[in-house]
């Protein structure tokens, strides 16, 4: 047992070592500013959706992908820490997980398909319209 927790903690810190860098490349881009993320727009004609339009939607959705997992990354911890759903922590982290993966799930697809909600969008994009309002295009 005392591997599993080894194992999770481990996962744990990779996990928010990446959301962590990935928010910081996200955080000029959110301002408007160059980042590194603008090296990659000319690479992406294999995209689906247009090549570019599909990179601009990953783009977009990148930092609330990352807000909306921290959360559940720290319910997952706790989850582990209280050893499972047998003890009262335990099982209000399980009710977390589940609730905190259902929020960044339909977050995320929200900012996908439709670009909303607002609060969740880079400030420069949140005129633009998500996959199912491109039309044809």
């Amino acid at each position: 047992m005392t591997e599993l927790y080894v194992l999770g903690t481990l996962s744990f810190g990779v996990a928010l070592v990446a959301i962590l860098a990935t928010l910081s490349m996200t955080y000029p881009y959110w301002h408007g500013r160059p980042s590194r993320f603008d090296a990659y727009d000319a690479r992406m004609e294999l995209w689906p959706y247009g090549g570019v339009t599909g990179w601009k939607v990953v783009r977009r959705s990148t930092t609330a992908l990352c807000l909306l997992s921290l959360p559940f990354l720290l319910s997952t911890m706790t989850f582990m820490i209280a050893g499972g759903g047998a003890t009262p922590v335990g099982a209000f982290a399980e009710s977390a997980l589940f609730v905190f993966a259902a929020i960044g799930n339909v977050g995320v697809i929200a900012v996908v398909l439709i670009n909303r909600p607002r609060m969740l969008v880079p400030p420069h994009l949140r005129d633009e319209p998500g996959l199912l309002g491109r039309g044809s295009a």
